[in-house]
């Protein structure tokens, strides 16, 4: 496997990242694979050197995560072995605050998608489809706005580094 840099964060990731979309729960969609069934893909995968791993809090609505976390248990992976990446932004229910970009939705999201990953921080965590409101602006540099600052989950140890 070849490996490459992540940006400028330092870390090596597989050329080839595994996304975790297609398994979890097929509740959501009927040719999602469950646990069971993914568990050989995920195999594979770290028998070929991919220590990559993507997902989303919004795959299968939280289940994806959950395959791979406990994935990653039944095969033994260290945690230092792997970088996963996973997603906020889209609606996980019907609560109008379940959803979005706004500083709790993000929070409450990383706390979720950490439960069911079942770890206490990831290494990446994107924020997808910059919205209107909150404007971009607001979160990039939600330091100096009441909206959000990504450091804040880095700050907290959460995640080591958001994205857009």
């Amino acid at each position: 496997m070849q490996y490459t840099n992540l940006g400028k964060t330092g870390m090596k990731v597989s050329r080839l990242c595994l996304g975790m979309m297609s398994y979890g729960a097929k509740s959501w969609r009927e040719w999602i694979l469950e646990e069971k069934e993914a568990e050989p893909f995920v195999q594979r995968a770290l028998d070929a050197g991919i220590n990559f791993f993507d997902t989303a809090d919004v795959y299968s609505l939280g289940e994806s995560e959950k395959v791979l976390g406990n994935l990653m248990k039944k095969l033994g992976v260290k945690r230092e072995t792997v970088v996963i990446a996973t997603k906020v932004y889209q609606q996980m229910s019907d609560d109008p605050n379940d959803r979005g970009l706004s500083r709790k939705h993000i929070m409450d999201s990383i706390d979720k998608s950490l439960k069911r990953l079942q770890m206490d921080h990831t290494w990446v965590c994107k924020m997808c489809h910059i919205q209107a409101i909150p404007p971009a602006v607001q979160v990039l540099c939600g330091d100096r706005h009441p909206v959000f600052c990504p450091c804040d989950i880095t700050l907290t140890g959460q995640v080591t580094t958001p994205g857009l």
